[in-house]
């Protein structure tokens, strides 16, 4: 069974954010991640609506709406996950 890794590429995206000011687009956090500029698009667009980020259409400049230590990775999971839960069950 595959299991989702939008929380692991969201973390990835914040943390290349926070480290790096400046000119990340999609096509360079893509490459980060090993994953296609529009999977990051998506995952970007999650975290703008989850309150954590800001970035401009078409603009390679996206911006951390709290402090780097103000955000939880349970933050992260509940934006990405929603109500999917966080430990799987072997049956």
């Amino acid at each position: 069974m595959q299991y989702s890794t939008r929380t692991a590429d969201a973390v990835h995206i914040l943390v290349l954010i926070a480290l790096h000011e400046g000119n990340l687009s999609s096509q360079a956090l893509a490459k980060s991640t090993a994953s296609s500029p529009a999977h990051i698009r998506k995952l970007m667009s999650q975290l703008r609506n989850g309150g954590l980020l800001s970035s401009c259409r078409g603009k390679a400049d996206p911006v951390l709406l709290r402090a780097s230590g103000e955000i939880s990775l349970l933050d992260i999971y509940r934006i990405m996950e929603h109500e999917t839960p966080l430990l799987h069950l072997d049956t």
